[in-house]
C-alpha cells in the first residue's frame, strides 16, 4: 500500500505501474520519451478520493490538457497526430499527483486498452459516428477530453461547491472541448483559464467587479435623489401658480371625480335602456309568433275536419269495374232509391213538358 500525498490530503490505494509518455522541451522542439510510472488511473483515482479540493480539479485538468498538448508538439511537422484513447483510464495520476498520458502502444498498456475498445465503453467517450470505427482524429481527443472533464466534474466528491461563475466556466469548457475544431488552440485556452481560476482571480476579479458595481450604484443614487428634488420644486411652484389663479389641485381632482361620475351614469343609464327596448323588442316578437302558430293551428285543424270528412265519403261511396272495363258507381241502398226516385221524377216532368208544347205549339 502506497500513499498518495497531494495539497494535504492523502489518498490509499494500491498502486500499478503504467507505461506512460514523458515529454522533454527544448527550444521550440518537443521531446517524447517512453517511460514507465507507478500511480493509478483517473477513473479511480476519482473515485477512490474521498475529499477533493477544487484546487485539485483545475490542477488535473490542466494538466490532462498539457500533457495532451505536448503529446501533438512532440510529432512530426506538418502532421496531425491523433492519440485514440482519450478517455479517464489513459490519465494516469502518478505517486506524487501528477498527471501523465498513457503509452497505448506499449504491451504493458494492452489490458487497459482493451478494455478501453468495449463498445460500452467507447460509446461514453467516442463521438457516436466514430464508436464502430478505428479511424479516429484530433476533434475525437478533444471530444474524450471534454468527455473526462465532465466525469471529474460530475463524478468527484469536493469539500465545497463550485460558485455559480466558476460552474459556468467548466460548462464552457466543456462544451467547447465537445464542439471546437481546433484543437491546439482549445487545448491552450482551457490550460489558460484552469490556472487562472486555480489561482482564484475569479474571486479578485468579482471583488473588483463589485466595488465597480457599488460605486455606479451610489452615483444612480445620487442622481435619483437630485432629480427627486428638482421634480419636488417643479411641484410646488406649479401649486403656488395654481392658487395665484383660484384653482386648486383638488378642486380640479374633484370636478375630474365628478365629471367620470356623471359619465359612468350616464352610460350605466343608456345601457339600461338599450336593454329595456330590446326586451320589449323581443315580447312583439314572441306576441306575434304566438299569433301566427295559433292561426296556423286552426288552419291545420280545418284542413284535418275536411279530410275526415272526405275520408268518410270515400269510405261511403265504393268504385267498381265491370265486365266491358267502365267505372260503376255503387252507391248504398237509401242513396240509390233518393237517385232512382229523382230519376223517376225527372222523367216524367219532361214528358209533361213535351206534351205541353205539342198541345200548345
Amino acid at each position: 500500500m502506497i500513499v498518495i500525498i497531494r495539497n494535504r490530503r492523502t489518498l490509499v490505494t494500491e498502486l500499478t505501474d503504467y507505461a506512460v509518455f514523458e515529454f522533454l522541451n527544448q527550444g521550440n522542439q518537443c521531446y517524447k520519451i517512453h517511460s514507465v510510472r507507478k500511480g493509478v488511473s483517473l477513473m479511480q483515482y476519482v473515485k477512490e478520493t474521498e475529499s477533493m479540493t477544487k484546487k485539485d480539479f483545475y490542477h488535473l485538468i490542466y494538466g490532462m490538457a498539457e500533457q495532451l498538448e505536448m503529446f501533438y508538439k512532440s510529432a512530426e511537422k506538418n502532421s496531425r497526430p491523433c492519440h485514440g484513447y482519450v478517455n479517464p483510464l489513459s490519465f494516469i495520476v502518478t505517486e506524487n499527483g501528477e498527471v501523465q498520458l498513457l503509452d497505448v502502444t506499449s504491451e504493458e498498456s494492452a489490458d487497459l486498452v482493451k478494455r478501453m475498445q468495449k463498445r460500452d465503453f467507447r460509446n461514453l467517450f467516442v463521438r457516436k459516428e466514430h464508436v464502430l470505427t478505428q479511424t479516429m482524429e484530433q476533434e475525437d481527443d478533444l471530444y474524450g477530453f471534454g468527455k473526462c472533464l465532465q466525469f471529474v466534474y460530475l463524478q468527484g466528491k469536493f469539500q465545497n461547491a463550485f460558485p455559480r461563475i466558476e460552474k459556468w466556466h467548466i460548462r464552457r469548457m466543456i462544451e467547447k472541448c465537445l464542439t471546437e475544431k481546433d484543437v491546439p488552440g482549445c487545448l491552450a485556452w482551457i490550460e489558460k483559464e484552469a490556472k487562472r481560476l486555480q489561482n482564484g482571480k475569479e474571486k479578485t476579479e468579482r471583488k473588483g467587479t463589485g466595488k465597480k458595481k457599488f460605486k455606479s450604484l451610489k452615483k444612480i443614487v445620487l442622481a435619483a435623489s437630485i432629480i427627486g428634488l428638482l421634480v419636488g420644486i417643479g411641484i410646488r411652484e406649479q401649486k403656488s401658480v395654481q392658487a395665484c389663479a383660484g384653482i386648486s389641485v383638488e378642486k380640479e381632482w374633484m370636478k375630474q371625480r365628478i365629471h367620470t361620475a356623471g359619465l359612468q351614469r350616464m352610460q350605466s343609464k343608456f345601457v339600461t335602456m338599450q336593454v329595456k327596448e330590446a326586451k320589449d323588442v323581443l315580447a312583439e316578437n314572441i306576441d306575434s309568433c304566438l299569433k301566427a302558430y295559433q292561426k296556423l293551428r286552426e288552419q291545420i285543424k280545418e284542413k284535418e275536419k275536411k279530410a275526415e270528412e272526405l275520408k268518410e265519403l270515400l269510405e261511403k261511396y265504393q268504385i267498381e269495374i265491370d265486365e266491358d272495363g267502365k267505372i260503376i258507381e255503387k252507391t248504398p241502398d237509401k242513396d240509390l232509391d233518393i237517385i232512382t226516385d229523382t230519376e223517376s221524377v225527372m222523367t216524367e216532368a219532361a214528358e209533361e213538358s213535351e206534351e205541353m208544347l205539342l198541345e200548345n205549339p
